[in-house]
C-alpha cells in the first residue's frame, strides 16, 4: 500500500506547464466515451473483494455502505486526477501507444516500476 501511495504521490508531484493547457483540451475533445468507460469500469468493481470479507465486520450492515461508498469516491477521484494529468501532460497519440507513460510523467520514476510485479505461470 506505501508503494502505490508513493506512485500516486509521484505521479501527481509533476510539474506543469501552461502550455500544456492546449494538450488538455485536446486530449478531451478525443476522447470516446467507451475507451474512457473501459479504462474506468475496473475501478469501480475492485471493491467487490472487500465486500466478500463482510463476515468479519463488526457491523457489516453500517460498514458495508460506507466502505462501499468510500471505495468507489476514492477510485472516482484518483482515476479522474490521472486523467488529468495525463491529458496535460502528454498528447493523445502517445498516450494510446505507450504502456509505461506513467512512469515518463511521474516525478520519479523508480516508484512507478516498483508497482510491476512479475507474472506468476500458473
Amino acid at each position: 500500500m506505501t508503494i502505490i501511495g508513493l506512485s500516486l504521490i509521484s505521479f501527481f508531484l509533476t510539474p506543469a506547464e501552461p502550455a500544456e493547457s492546449i494538450v488538455l483540451i485536446g486530449n478531451f475533445e478525443d476522447a470516446n466515451f467507451w475507451h474512457v468507460f473501459a479504462i474506468f469500469f475496473p475501478a469501480v468493481t475492485g471493491f467487490t473483494q472487500g465486500v466478500s470479507m463482510s463476515g468479519d465486520l463488526k457491523d457489516a450492515g453500517k460498514s458495508l455502505p460506507l466502505g462501499t461508498f468510500l471505495a468507489v469516491g476514492l477510485s472516482v477521484v484518483v482515476y479522474f486526477g490521472i486523467a488529468i494529468v495525463f491529458a496535460a501532460a502528454l498528447p493523445g497519440s502517445v498516450l494510446r501507444g505507450d504502456y509505461g507513460a506513467m512512469k515518463r510523467v511521474a516525478t520519479f520514476g523508480a516508484f512507478i516500476d516498483a508497482l510491476k510485479m512479475p507474472q506468476l505461470e500458473v
